[in-house]
Formats: structure tokens, C-alpha cells, sequence
């Protein structure tokens, strides 16, 4: 993820990061154990670069894909 961040135009890290989020909890529905666990680890890091982008560009706070389900 963070090479795709490095990598990725600014206006699409944000877009970029949610669908990734959205894989993950996609997993997460699907998985049991440690798989399930490592797609709740995947959304904390996501959530917390979000947090970085959205602190980063100054946009308006935008909520996860947990709060919007």
C-alpha cells in the first residue's frame, strides 16, 4: 500500500485506499479466523492513512466504509 501511495497521483490515493478497504472488508465477510484477522488489520492501516491524506490535503474528514454500512 505504500508503494501504491508513493506511486499514485495525489487526487487518487483517497479513491485508491477505499477500494482497497472495500477488498478487505469484502474478505472480512467471507473469513473466518486468521483471515478475518488480517482483513481487520488491513482496515486499521487503511483508516489510519486515510486519516494521513485527508490531514495531508487539508480535504473535509470523509468516513470509513464502517461508518457508511
Amino acid at each position: 500500500m505504500d508503494e501504491y501511495l508513493e506511486a499514485a497521483p495525489v487526487s487518487a490515493r483517497m479513491r485508491g485506499l477505499r477500494v482497497l478497504q472495500q477488498d478487505a472488508w469484502d474478505l472480512h465477510g467471507a473469513a473466518v479466523g486468521v483471515q478475518r484477522l488480517f482483513a481487520e488489520t488491513v482496515d486499521a492501516y487503511i483508516e489510519r492513512k486515510l486519516a494521513e491524506e485527508r490531514a495531508g490535503s487539508g480535504s473535509a474528514a470523509i468516513g470509513s466504509l464502517r461508518k457508511m454500512r
